[in-house]
């Protein structure tokens, strides 16, 4: 566990670093004319704006007319990479492809991505890949300091700090739970939960436990539909290609499963990471399980877990004239105009409302 404790604790220090150095802002990102006709093009053929805007995210890493309720449904399952072409599509890609080709056809195979003007999160993957097959006995830990640090000077924290801050993170705590043995794989989702809690305290956002899981499961299963996407976005021009049914139906398949995710996570609700939080993960690590478990209780009673920065009234003040009421376990739910939904919870601090 001594690698996992060094990847959170110098995230941790990147992080305020960076904030302090940067305030964290990345730089605005111009949309290239072709991705914004990759756009129009998606939407005539999906018919559907969501559907357009994330599959052309997914491939092209430009998030054109991205609706907020797009947003909102990917942080509550926690999988706002899958908007955006990251390492976790090449590492798909190249588990495909690598088993049946040789160590050069796979240079071959990682050089493009190297002159491609942005897309930080390929550039590391594919770094990591290639060092690997040329030094194929050095230790995937120190290929992976060896690569971030290159990608620190060469200035891509300072261009888009969240992707090297959030890609040091969740890679390094994959390769530092597993680098001893594939059998330790078993314990990734933990890592990673780990890791959520830690990009939750750091940027004051709610975690969604349940979500967390379910978003595990949906990237999953968009593994096997990412290589479809791709197809579609580079054999756009010919009008009868002939998978084009078979991804979009894939694409709307995967979309109501993802819908049905978030409803669930979002009935269960959010927890509010605070700094207890943080030490029995620290805790944890170290194997002082009753300590951590202590601390985890305190937290998560509902007086501690009060979020910061959220809409808490105490009064029952709707947010516009609602058309119906309706009776629930938690209060009561009540629906507007423009298929508006708000919960109304008590808390021991007031009225709860969330709306979506």
């Amino acid at each position: 566990m001594k690698p996992l404790i060094a990847i959170y604790l110098v995230f941790l220090g990147l992080f305020y670093a960076n904030h302090y150095l940067y305030n964290g802002k990345p730089q605005k990102r111009h949309t290239p004319a072709w991705a914004q006709w990759t756009f129009y093009e998606l939407k005539d053929r999906h018919e559907h704006l969501t559907l357009a805007s994330f599959h052309t995210a997914s491939v092209t890493g430009h998030k054109i007319k991205m609706p907020r309720r797009l947003k909102k449904i990917l942080k509550s399952l926690h999988i706002e990479h899958l908007a955006t072409p990251s390492g976790l599509h090449l590492s798909l890609l190249t588990t495909l492809f690598f088993p049946f080709l040789g160590r050069w056809a796979r240079l071959s195979f990682l050089s493009p991505i190297f002159t491609l003007s942005e897309y930080y999160s390929l550039k590391r993957i594919a770094l990591l890949k290639a060092i690997g097959i040329v030094a194929p006995k050095l230790n995937r830990l120190h290929i992976f300091y060896i690569v971030m640090a290159i990608d620190l000077l060469l200035g891509s924290a300072k261009s888009s700090p969240y992707s090297f801050l959030f890609g040091f993170l969740f890679l390094g705590s994959i390769i530092a739970t597993t680098q001893k043995s594939m059998l330790s794989s078993q314990y990734i989702p933990f890592a990673l939960l780990g890791a959520q809690c830690l990009i939750a305290f750091c940027l004051n956002q709610p975690l969604y436990l349940f979500g967390f899981f379910l978003g595990l499961v949906i990237t999953s299963l968009f593994s096997f539909l990412f290589p479809l996407l791709i197809l579609d976005i580079l054999l756009l021009k010919l009008p009868g290609w002939p998978i084009w049914s078979i991804s979009h139906w894939a694409l709307e398949l995967w979309w109501k499963a993802v819908l049905l995710a978030s409803k669930v996570s979002i009935h269960q609700g959010a927890q509010q990471i605070s700094f207890l939080v943080i030490i029995a993960i620290f805790l944890i690590l170290f194997k002082y399980y009753k300590l951590a478990g202590f601390l985890l209780l305190l937290n998560f009673t509902p007086l501690w877990n009060a979020p910061i920065k959220r809409d808490w009234r105490t009064d029952t003040i709707r947010p516009e004239r609602p058309i119906s009421i309706k009776q629930k376990r938690y209060g009561f739910e009540t629906i507007h105009e423009k298929k508006r939904r708000c919960t109304h919870r008590h808390r021991p601090i007031g009225y709860e409302i969330k709306c979506l």
